[in-house]
C-alpha cells in the first residue's frame, strides 16, 4: 500500500527534473512564450496521444485487463513495474 505515493509522484519527479531547464529558458525567451509553447507541444502531444490511443485500441483493450488483475501480483518490484509503465499509458 505505501508504493501507490510513488506512482502518482513520478509526474511530480519529472516535473522536477525538468525544472531548472525551463527556469534557465523562461528569462531568455519570456514567460508569455514559454506559456504559450508549452500548451502548443501539450494540445500537439496530447492529440498524438489520442490519435496513438485510437490506432492501437485493440492493443489497449488487454492491457486495461491486465491492469485490472494487477492487484493479483504478490511479488513488490513486479507491482511497482506494471504501475509505473501503466501510469505512463495513463489508462
Amino acid at each position: 500500500m505505501l508504493q501507490f505515493g510513488f506512482v502518482f509522484g513520478i509526474a511530480h519527479l519529472a516535473a522536477m527534473i525538468f525544472a531548472p531547464f525551463f527556469a534557465a529558458t523562461s528569462p531568455k525567451i519570456g514567460a508569455k512564450n514559454v506559456f504559450v509553447v508549452g500548451s502548443l507541444l501539450q494540445s500537439l502531444f496530447g492529440g498524438l496521444l489520442f490519435a496513438f490511443l485510437v490506432r492501437f485500441l485493440l492493443f489497449l483493450f488487454p492491457m486495461r485487463i491486465f491492469f485490472l488483475l494487477q492487484d493479483k501480483v504478490n511479488d513488490t518490484t513486479t507491482f511497482l513495474s506494471l504501475s509505473y509503465s501503466f501510469r505512463q499509458v495513463k489508462f
